[in-house]
């Protein structure tokens, strides 16, 4: 095993949600409603349709393999070598994807907290961050999202409730405004989000608690995140209309700008950073986790420590590499990345568990013919 710390169900859950909610709950409400319009919101409700349906995917590899993770089973249902290949393209997916979040993190700070300060100060600084919590393992990883969770889950709490005194229900009309393939089009990328879940399914063994109850927290966080974007999503369009939210960059970070009751509560936007930053550096952590341990499995490594630094390297210039600009990178994540990644999150998962258990049940009926 290249991972001795094992997690419960409950840490599964934050888990899953780290690996998603940051990222997605700062882009989500501008992509969605600068295709979807006022239905932004509605195209988030499809996609966590869509998350909840990958959720149970992954759960059955829980359930019928709960001993081994995505690559194990893929062994399985291919051979070593093909078993291998899926290894060698996932590391291609978590590396692209994990320069990517890094570079959107450097991208926020500079754009709308401190525009004078080097792109490459964030980036640097985070990535090297991230990777001595990779040193300390998935136990530690697993105890940082606890202690992160409440302070996350109350400063989004926080935002929409003090900005409900600005919501117009007006701009929500006309519902169903733009054509059922838009909503779908607009769907496929909070879709891809959710769909980030995947990453789970190379968590399998070190999850020490009934994998047979595993389905409940891996459906319930999807539902969770899904929930949250809408309602942020929501939020952003009686607040600021379809066309003024669809403009700005980071529209979460807009709500907590414009909240002020009286002399009393305001600025609070600096607190929802704070927060939202340590949010971003458990999930950079965890893509920069799964990247390492997929890759020491990959190619049979004893230990996935030595690959840490090497790796932070890789992203860093990656990062800086991938987006000239951040235009650049909202074009990536509404165009490319959804048909990217959901080839990773959907696609292989199903043919891999597909072809498995064809052959687990080929095996188990020979066995029983043979024995009869």
């Amino acid at each position: 095993m290249l991972e001795k710390g094992r997690i419960g169900n409950y840490q599964l859950y934050l888990i899953i949600l780290f690996i998603i909610l940051p990222t997605a709950i700062l882009s989500v409400p501008a992509v969605t409603t600068g295709i979807a319009k006022q239905d932004g919101w509605l195209a988030t409700v499809l996609a966590s349709g869509f998350g909840i349906a990958m959720a149970v995917l992954y759960s059955i590899y829980f359930i019928k393999f709960p001993n081994k993770n995505l690559l194990e089973v893929g062994e399985i249902a291919f051979g070593k070598w093909i078993g291998r290949l899926i290894g060698i393209a996932y590391i291609t997916f978590l590396l692209h994807s994990g320069a990517a979040i890094i570079r959107e993190f450097g991208e926020f700070l500079v754009t709308a907290v401190m525009p004078d300060t080097p792109l490459s100060v964030f980036i640097i600084s985070i990535t090297l961050l991230s990777a001595w919590a990779v040193y300390n393992g998935l136990e530690v990883i697993g105890r940082m999202s606890e202690f992160i969770f409440p302070l996350l889950s109350a400063a989004t709490l926080i935002v929409i409730i003090l900005v409900v005194g600005e919501f117009d229900l007006a701009r929500m009309k006309p519902i169903l405004s733009v054509d059922l393939k838009v909503l779908i089009g607009a769907s496929l990328i909070p879709s891809s989000w959710l769909g980030e879940a995947v990453l789970v399914t190379f968590l399998i063994p070190y999850v020490y608690q009934a994998k047979k109850q595993s389905w409940l927290w891996i459906i319930g966080a999807v539902v969770t995140v899904g929930g949250i974007l809408v309602i942020i999503t929501l939020a952003t369009i009686l607040v600021f209309g379809h066309a003024e939210a669809a403009r700005l960059t980071f529209p979460t970070f807009s709500l907590a700008r414009i909240i002020s009751i009286g002399d009393i509560i305001e600025r609070t936007e600096s607190l929802v950073m704070a927060v939202w930053v340590a949010g971003v550096f458990l999930k950079i952590t965890l893509w920069f986790y799964v990247l390492v341990l997929v890759t020491a499995q990959t190619f049979g490594l004893r230990s996935y420590k030595p690959l840490i630094i090497p790796y932070a390297f890789c992203l860093i210039t990656l990062s800086f590499w991938l987006f000239r600009n951040i235009m650049g990178f909202f074009q990536f994540i509404s165009t490319t990345f959804p048909i990217w990644a959901l080839n990773f999150e959907m696609l292989i998962p199903i043919a891999v568990l597909t072809v498995a258990l064809v052959r687990k049940r080929g095996k188990k009926t020979s066995e029983t013919k043979q024995e009869a």
